[in-house]
């Protein structure tokens, strides 16, 4: 039986086929159809009948990751691919800054049990302070570009 986790031990993020080793991250997803039941009543025998109502696809995304820069550096070249997705999307054309994004929930003992994929690209990217004013770092946005490639196993 797996251990309880509250939260996953680890997080892989992968950017385009790159592993990048992010602080935190935030994934909210809100996808409805809107579909329900209207209510109606025979004319000739008065027993109550229902008609699906046909609703329309809504899908919300809201993703958030952070890399705070460490001393040594060593993440440097992580906080540098991000930049570098993101500068890519000022070409204004989807081919150079679409790319494959997946993220990874893994267990204690480095068993994916969560992946989240889908065709992507960095939106938004600034600087970032914690609250102590002690780290620095990156926080940067990304954005489901095709909702069709979605995909959560």
């Amino acid at each position: 039986m797996a251990d309880q986790l509250l939260s996953p031990n680890k997080l892989k993020f992968d950017l385009g086929g790159k592993s990048i080793n992010i602080t935190d991250y935030e994934i909210n997803f809100a996808i409805s159809n809107g579909c329900g039941y209207d209510p109606s009543t025979s004319s000739t025998k008065g027993i109550p009948h229902y008609a699906i109502q046909k609703g329309s696809l809504r899908q919300d995304y809201s993703i958030t990751v952070w890399i705070i820069q460490v001393p040594d550096k060593k993440n440097n070249d992580d906080i540098k691919a991000i930049k570098s997705a993101y500068d890519n999307t000022r070409i204004n054309d989807p081919k150079k800054y679409v790319t494959n994004i997946l993220f990874m929930f893994t267990s204690n003992d480095d068993t994916i049990y969560t992946k989240i994929g889908f065709e992507g690209y960095v939106k938004d990217v600034e600087d970032y302070i914690d609250k102590t004013g002690n780290l620095s770092g990156i926080k940067a946005k990304i954005v489901v570009f095709d909702p069709m490639t979605l995909k959560i196993t």
